[in-house]
């Protein structure tokens, strides 16, 4: 892999890899150029680079902008602690990503970060506060989930056809409210009667998750 193999633009804090060329299966992004340190993966950086199966990124990198890494090839992803924004469908697409580890730090899961992706599992780190829209859609591998206490927002269809999503742990299960319901459990609409907070969220946060509900807690 050539540095040159990157298309890089300045930023407000160093350099920006911006669009990667190259033919490699393997990548490292330099954490430097032209003096300047590399601060950011741009957006659409790996666009539909199905050979890319692995990227390792510097802990000179604080961003990852949005699409970044949309249908790309990789298999799995390991986010430094550096980073504390990651774009929205920033791994859309990514059918053979299986795991992907999140930086301690990351305050959102931005809307579609996740969309079709192959992932197993996933650690949600307890920084997070909201996780948004559509943030796992179609995630049909994804087994079971665990939501820290620091997580106050559940966005709208956040696990919507995450098929295979049996259990979820809720560390803080209590004051949980349904802030928007558009369907039940049987896709029928629901009206604004039904919008009551339940006692017990948690149960109801199970299966749900596969239907378009936003949660809030207290």
């Amino acid at each position: 892999m050539a540095i040159s193999d990157f298309e890089f633009q300045l930023n407000d804090t160093g350099y920006t890899a911006g669009q990667y060329g190259g033919k490699d299966t393997h990548v490292t992004i330099p954490s430097s150029y032209n003096g300047k340190k590399v601060t950011a993966v741009g957006k659409w950086a790996f666009y539909y680079k199905n050979d890319v199966k692995s990227v390792t990124i510097p802990g000179s990198v604080t961003r990852i902008e949005d699409f970044a890494f949309k249908i790309s090839g990789l298999t799995s992803i390991a986010i430094p602690d550096s980073v504390s924004y990651v774009g929205q469908n920033a791994f859309e697409g990514c059918l053979d990503l299986k795991s992907a580890k999140l930086p301690r730090g990351l305050k959102r899961i931005a809307r579609y970060t996740f969309w079709q992706c192959a992932l197993e599992s996933i650690v949600i780190p307890d920084s997070v506060t909201v996780i948004e829209d559509h943030a796992f859609y179609e995630c049909k591998s994804l087994t079971s989930i665990t939501i820290p206490s620091s997580v106050k927002e559940i966005g709208d269809s956040a696990f919507l056809y995450c098929h295979g999503l049996t259990r979820a742990h809720f560390e803080s299960p209590d004051g949980w409210y349904l802030a928007e319901r558009e369907e039940d459990d049987y896709g029928q609409d629901l009206d604004g009667d039904d919008l009551a907070y339940p006692k017990e969220a948690a149960k109801l946060l199970t299966k749900p998750f596969r239907f378009r509900n936003y949660w809030k807690r207290r």
